[in-house]
């Protein structure tokens, strides 16, 4: 846990910063992000559209279809007892979900790699520190797509369980997985959607149970 840990928080040092990082896009995010908070903080809840001075013209992206990034915010800034700006607290977000990215992949691949901890830490290390994700949060400020990084585990170890071991935890564990990535990003969600669903089907058919599916959701 302390080697994903320090892993995670390796990979986004230049956010463990309270001024700007980024360019155009991270300086929009910041500025949606400070509506947001700004509204929260005025007691407005749930919060629809751009309504301060940050967004008087009623701006409603990325909220209206990525909400996860705003909310998640608001969540850290209520949990910081309001003491960050809003910078600060973009940084602290995606600081605290690289960290909720290498946890998730862990704690879902040591069911699968059983017995073999050191493998399922240095997978989750892979998977925290890939280009693949990296690259969108540092060259291109894309961090609705970021934000995916702790659901997918869930969503990817929910096929797993499906196909492997055929209990309710594994629709479960889709299913939360799946939420969670709508909420943050709907491109991604589809994908994992799509292929959620064609491992559910393949494996339904495959056991021949297809008829207690639905029991078994």
């Amino acid at each position: 846990w302390l080697a994903v840990g320090a892993s995670a928080t390796f990979a986004v040092l230049p956010f463990y910063f309270s001024g700007a990082v980024g360019s155009g896009d991270a300086h929009w995010y910041t500025v949606m992000l400070s509506d947001f908070i700004t509204q929260l903080r005025a007691g407005v809840f749930p919060v629809w559209v751009g309504q301060s001075q940050y967004a008087f013209n009623g701006a409603v992206s990325p909220l209206r279809y990525a909400p996860g990034f705003q909310y998640f915010g608001g969540c850290l800034d209520l949990l910081t007892a309001r003491g960050l700006e809003p910078t600060a607290l973009k940084n602290a977000i995606l600081a605290v979900v690289a960290l909720l990215g290498g946890y998730s992949a862990y704690a879902c691949l040591r069911p699968i790699a059983k017995g073999a901890p050191c493998v399922a830490a240095a997978l989750s290390i892979l998977w925290v520190i890939g280009p693949g994700q990296l690259a969108p949060v540092m060259t291109g400020d894309q961090y609705m797509t970021f934000m995916t990084l702790p659901f997918a585990p869930l969503a990817l170890n929910g096929c797993w369980r499906v196909c492997q071991v055929g209990d309710r935890k594994g629709p479960l564990l889709i299913a939360i997985g799946l939420a969670g990535l709508w909420i943050c990003h709907s491109p991604v969600a589809l994908w994992f959607t799509l292929i959620a669903a064609c491992i559910y089907v393949f494996a339904a058919v495959s056991r021949r149970s297809w008829k207690q599916e639905p029991a078994m959701i």
